[in-house]
């Protein structure tokens, strides 16, 4: 039992072939050679999670990830030529089919955590990749920050004398109220 192989490498076109040793001769086998289509355009809408009061927002052209976690990437891509079908293909394995028919597919990608996908075709059930690896980054929601800012230290002042309070807040998503008691 020895092993040989052989590497068609850069088939411009379907091929058969057969093997044969020692005179005895394999049927023969057919290679099909198909042009795959090629990602023109990624286009990425965040839908932001509910409790960030925040609107949708688009990134064109999309196809790094970063978000709050619990956010929700909708991919709106083009492709060069018509797909049959695709998927999206997270690095842990998971696949998200892409909904769509000739040129324009889209895909809901969660922000979950850290980790990165790709776009790939379905061929006979297997993932063909057909772009590169785009990141995703799962932003945790941070607290606000908060600080007094006048008066800066301890006052002594009189029953019926006003003091001025100013407070500044800061968040990276937005503060919807804040609070002096």
């Amino acid at each position: 039992g020895a092993a040989h192989e052989f590497v068609f490498a850069a088939l411009p076109e379907s091929v058969e072939y057969y093997v044969e040793a020692g005179g005895v001769r394999s049927k023969t086998y057919t290679l099909t050679v198909k042009d795959l289509p090629a990602v023109k355009r990624l286009r990425v809408t965040y839908q932001f999670p509910s409790w960030l009061a925040l609107p949708a927002a688009v990134e064109d052209p999309g196809g790094d990830l970063r978000a709050v976690a619990g956010t929700v990437a909708e991919l709106a891509i083009e492709f060069d030529r018509p797909l049959e079908r695709g998927v999206i293909v997270l690095e842990d394995g998971r696949r998200i089919d892409l909904a769509g028919s000739g040129t324009r597919f889209t895909a809901r990608v969660p922000v979950e955590k850290d980790g990165a996908y790709h776009v790939a075709a379905l061929e006979q059930n297997q993932a063909v990749r057909l772009s590169e690896d785009y990141f995703i980054e799962a932003k945790e929601d941070k607290e606000p920050v908060i600080r007094i800012a006048r008066p800066g230290r301890d006052a002594k002042v009189s029953p019926v004398e006003e003091v001025t309070v100013e407070v500044e807040a800061e968040d990276e998503y937005g503060l919807n109220e804040l609070n002096l008691v």
